[in-house]
């Protein structure tokens, strides 16, 4: 007998062993190739658990399976609820071999606090034809992107197996399945080893609070029954989504969350303009990250501050936070982030929140030495219709706290490390 924790069909010294559970059932069976379909084959031994086991050693990997299950007059025949792999939302289970060759990978998470996390949905990530979604190994595809851009963490959007080939995949029909049509385990694993050879972690979203509501085999399994939208240049500007407010507007948001406290996450096609609403059927437009290069630069130069690549602002990457200016009537706001303070360690972010730009604004900056100002979202580099609009390139503080004078272009970030 199994231990009492498994579930499923693995692999045994009799051949391969079935169990699931399916404690309102009167009779319960494994049927598949490996039988001919015939329910009366391969019969089931019910356990103290409500669960119900069986060897058969004619069973192989490749096999698709079922479990036909009774509950007194009625019959059901059921996908397993622990398939690893099934043919689609409403086909079979498949026994499926999970072995995988991972090499030398020993890859491992980076701290929290450093980690950018890149949200992704498999199906238009890198589609290759409308109307056809994408499979883990396209998403492979365009790993270097993420990695030239300074994502360290992908989270896949759930790729549970759900009903149809085109979702936002919070549906689920299967949850321990990977859907098929991305490519299924193996194609998940293949995803992952290439995400850690480019030092890329990769997390799951999963959902477990709700399931289906179509192609669900889930639904009264046992016979028992109790009771008989949009991204954020579309959001500022619909009617011109890659217009000057849409990308200062859109850039300024980026920019708090990735130098505020917490693990900051992109959604897949943020870094390029990619504008409408979300839709399980409309790919990433992959030209965008040509069109829009430099605004694409801007989130490698954010996402490597926020990192302390260049070991220049360690401050980002820890827990102190500090107000340092909150001008409501202006709506200019500065924060102090800090490791453990000191050189490469202090960072200062300016945040005008404001349509308006201003000549000299005063901020107390906290420590003396000399600043050197890291990034100016305003810069002409990350697009020409910007205003490179910023402060002195360097500020030489003689006190703790001592104030300077701010340029600041509206809708705009500047951050300044503490160099000396």
């Amino acid at each position: 007998m199994p231990a009492q924790d498994q579930l499923g069909v693995w692999k045994s010294e009799a051949g391969f062993a079935f169990r699931v559970w399916a404690p309102n059932a009167s009779d319960v069976s494994v049927v598949g190739d490996f039988n001919g379909w015939d329910w009366s084959k391969n019969a089931m031994a019910k356990d103290h658990h409500g669960c119900w086991f069986a060897d058969v050693p004619e069973a192989q990997f490749g096999h698709e399976y079922r479990f036909e299950i009774s509950n007194g007059s009625e019959r059901f025949v059921r996908v397993d609820p622990y398939a690893k792999a099934v043919v689609n939302s409403v086909g079979n289970g498949i026994i499926s071999d999970l072995r995988f060759d991972w090499g030398d990978d020993k890859y491992s998470l980076p701290p929290r606090n450093e980690l950018i996390i890149y949200e992704m949905h498999i199906g238009t990530f890198h589609a290759k034809q409308a109307g056809t979604p994408a499979t883990f190994d396209d998403a492979i595809e365009k790993l270097d992107h993420l990695a030239d851009l300074g994502i360290n963490v992908v989270e896949i959007m759930p790729c549970a197996e759900f009903a149809g080939d085109l979702s936002w995949e919070y549906n689920p029909a299967h949850p321990f399945a990977v859907e098929e049509v991305y490519g299924g385990p193996v194609g998940l694993k293949r995803f992952v080893r290439a995400c850690h050879l480019r030092g890329i972690g990769v997390i799951l979203d999963v959902v477990y609070n709700h399931f289906g509501p179509s192609d669900l085999s889930l639904w009264r399994f046992d016979g028992w029954s109790e009771n008989g939208k949009g991204r954020v240049t579309t959001e500022v500007n619909a009617s011109n989504p890659t217009g000057w407010h849409a990308k200062k507007r859109s850039a300024l948001a980026t920019a708090i969350a990735i130098t505020s406290p917490g693990v900051p996450m992109l959604f897949q096609g943020q870094e390029m303009l990619e504008d409408e609403w979300f839709r399980d059927t409309d790919p990433i437009d992959w030209s965008l990250a040509t069109e829009f290069a430099g605004v694409v630069k801007m989130y490698r130069d954010l996402i490597r501050l926020r990192r302390n690549i260049e070991g220049l602002s360690k401050g980002l990457t820890g827990s102190g936070f500090g107000v340092l200016c909150q001008n409501e009537e202006q709506r200019i706001v500065a924060m102090h982030r800090w490791f453990n303070g000191g050189i490469s360690d202090d960072v200062v972010v300016v945040i005008n929140l404001s349509t308006n730009s201003f000549d000299a604004v005063e901020i107390p900056l906290p420590r003396a030495g000399s600043w050197q100002l890291r990034f100016n979202s305003d810069w002409k580099g990350y697009s020409e219709d910007f205003g490179d609009y910023a402060s002195s390139p360097k500020m030489e503080v003689t006190s703790d706290g001592q104030v300077q004078p701010f340029q600041l272009a509206s809708y705009s970030v500047q951050i300044l490390v503490l160099c000396s």
